[in-house]
């Protein structure tokens, strides 16, 4: 990320993410964020979420004071899944060049991004981030380290409004 000028402005180049995505493919997580916030204590927080292909991100809701999120599509390919409370899909928004560009998503509603090809999100979330407080993650859903994480993946890929995960 480039600094604009002595008042610190900020400006994230494409060159910039692509960058960080051939980065994230070598991490566990198979992510990186460019962070734009100063600080994790910071409100709004503001970042760029760039991903490899395949970036398991665990269903998961905010709880917390109101607590939203505010996603636009930044390159790539993506799904924002939303969930009802059984782990059955009630949204599927695909994001893309000539597809939807922005969901706001809001408290309490379980939701994924889930990554079509590398791609990259910019978020804006109105809390202070805090990985052991700032969410729920969906007790029907495996954890990232878990066995069935490449199966649950595969499924959110191709799983379609109302469907629910049974595991074979």
């Amino acid at each position: 990320m480039s600094v604009v000028d002595a008042k610190k402005s900020k400006l994230i180049s494409s060159a910039d993410v692509e960058a960080v995505i051939r980065e994230s493919k070598a991490l566990p997580r198979k992510r990186v964020p460019i962070l734009v916030h100063d600080s994790y204590d910071e409100m709004p927080q503001r970042f760029v979420n760039c991903m490899s292909a395949n970036s398991y991100i665990r269903p998961h809701l905010h709880e917390n004071n109101n607590q939203w999120e505010l996603v636009i599509w930044v390159s790539g390919e993506m799904l924002v899944l939303i969930f009802n409370e059984d782990g059955s899909i009630s949204k599927r928004i695909e994001f893309g060049q000539d597809k939807n560009r922005i969901v706001e998503i809001r408290q309490n509603q379980y939701h994924a991004f889930v990554p079509m090809s590398d791609c990259a999100y910019f978020e804006v979330r109105n809390c202070k981030f805090d990985p052991d407080s700032d969410r729920r993650y969906a007790a029907w859903a495996p954890d990232e380290a878990s066995a069935g994480v490449d199966d649950f993946f595969a499924w959110m890929k191709s799983a379609e409004v109302g469907q629910r995960y049974a595991e074979s």
